[in-house]
């Protein structure tokens, strides 16, 4: 392509932002044979510089292509020089944003930057990051439009693979039943996901708000101190822990915990990975209850098994009435300690324990039983139930029970969440004399409730019928009851 060189007089740029200028210059069309050695030596310069050149005229031909430009794109200068921009380069779904930014220049509004892409002559797209000027000529009119491109492909794939990747991380941390916890050198917060944050019961905006060392609990404080120390020497640890929520609970956590370095070594905070065990310690907490519980029930009632076994020795004439009583009264333990096992032995409901007793009778109408919903501790259960058979044993053979029409009226009261009143009444039977609680197992009943069960007992045999009024305890536990006790 010919012509003359842009006169000194137009080699002027107008830059479109002050805030980020432009390199300012002349660069006019290809020089003629003949041209001056600045213009050539300026072409030169276009021709070896890494960034791509484009020169256009107003009406978007292009008057320069300099080497960067035709290593980009395949195309030659000659094949591009003196066509219109959008004739090859532009791909058609940019022609009108393409369009209006050189509207814009060519108007003398000079936007600095610009971002559309290059068909190559293999087919290929390229995005390209232009910066953009025009040139003036004496009569304010743009001259000439002249831009220079940077190839953004592979950063804006790499931007993009970056973003999705962080996508796949953030979704990844975001679902993770773990906390994701990470700290700086010092323990200030640094990361928390959403599942760590719920762990110490607060946002996580509060938690990046303080430090680590906000949620340890105090007793195990020496113990964080060490695993920090063991961080700082770049040490990878897992190990029990106790944390503290935000409200002052205890979180029983499982931490895994790795130093964060930085390119030199040099170590710049923690990674933690954190497992919520306090349901697992709970658990492990009831259960070593419930061991401690379960032991002691059985030596009790192993102690229990001897005492009634003399009671029922001293207290029998035959053999058979011997194993007659005995069974019936291990049997009711054995009942007892089914209703408690229901119960995962955390207590049982005074009503089941009674129905468990008096079941036989209640068919026949013979019982009624009322009361306010009680659960009885396992150290209560046990000994209560027995009182109850003995009551019962005792008005099928001497009293209420015993006769044709006679009932028996249990009820209870609950004075106060500490104790339980228990009225035994005895309806329609015959007398009873007070002598025959002598060597019968009325004598366990003291046993088991003013010894065991630090209660107290009051028995009255009126011509109705017998009354017991019980008093037990619910929150202290008397002596076991043993042989020792009669």
């Amino acid at each position: 392509m010919t012509g003359r060189p842009v006169p000194n007089r137009l080699r002027r740029c107008t830059l479109g932002h002050a805030a980020k200028p432009f390199m300012t210059s002349s660069i006019p069309p290809p020089p003629p044979d003949g041209a001056r050695p600045e213009d050539l030596l300026l072409h030169a310069v276009l021709d070896v510089v890494g960034a791509l050149v484009i020169i256009l005229d107003p009406n978007g031909s292009v008057v320069a292509f300099n080497r960067a430009c035709e290593r980009l794109s395949g195309f030659v200068a000659s094949e591009i020089v003196g066509t219109s921009l959008w004739e090859r380069l532009i791909h058609p779904d940019e022609l009108e944003s393409t369009r209006a930014a050189f509207e814009k220049l060519a108007s003398g509004q000079f936007p600095t930057t610009h971002e559309n892409h290059w068909m190559t002559r293999d087919g290929t797209r390229r995005m390209i990051s232009w910066s953009n000027t025009s040139v003036l000529g004496d009569d304010g009119q743009v001259r000439w439009i002249i831009g220079t491109g940077l190839d953004v492909t592979e950063a804006r794939r790499n931007a993009t693979q970056l973003a999705l990747s962080e996508a796949r991380y953030q979704r990844i941390l975001e679902t993770a039943n773990d906390g994701v916890w990470i700290t700086d050198a010092e323990g200030n917060n640094q990361f928390l996901n959403q599942r760590m944050a719920d762990m110490l019961g607060c946002t996580r905006e509060q938690a990046l708000a303080g430090s680590a060392w906000d949620f340890v609990d105090p007793e195990w404080r020496a113990a964080a101190e060490a695993q920090a120390e063991r961080r700082l020497q770049g040490i990878s640890d897992q190990f029990d822990f106790q944390l503290r929520r935000a409200d002052g609970s205890p979180l029983y956590a499982i931490l895994s915990t790795s130093p964060i370095t930085d390119p030199d070594g040099r170590v710049i905070g923690a990674l933690g990975m954190v497992t919520d065990i306090t349901e697992r310690k709970r658990i492990e907490e009831r259960q070593r209850r419930l061991m401690a519980e379960l032991d002691h029930r059985v030596k009790n009632a192993l102690a229990t098994v001897v005492a009634l076994t003399e009671e029922t020795s001293r207290s029998t004439t035959s053999v058979e009435v011997f194993r007659e009583t005995l069974g019936a009264r291990i049997r009711l333990m054995a009942r007892a300690h089914e209703a408690l096992a229901r119960g995962q032995w955390e207590g049982v409901h005074l009503d089941e324990l009674a129905y468990e007793v008096l079941s036989p009778f209640a068919a026949e109408e013979r019982v009624r039983v009322s009361g306010p919903s009680v659960r009885l501790p396992p150290f209560v259960a046990l000994p209560l139930a027995l009182t109850l058979h003995e009551l019962t044993t005792n008005s099928v053979k001497h009293g209420a029970l015993a006769a044709e029409g006679g009932r028996v009226v249990l009820s209870w009261d609950l004075p106060d969440p500490d104790r339980v009143v228990i009225s035994w009444r005895e309806v329609n039977g015959p007398p009873v004399p007070s002598r025959i609680l002598e060597g019968t197992g009325l004598a366990l009943v003291r046993d088991f409730v003013e010894y065991e069960l630090a209660g107290s007992v009051v028995l009255d045999f009126r011509p109705t019928g017998v009354e017991c009024d019980l008093e037990i305890p619910l929150r202290t536990r008397g002596a076991p009851l043993s042989s020792s006790a009669h």
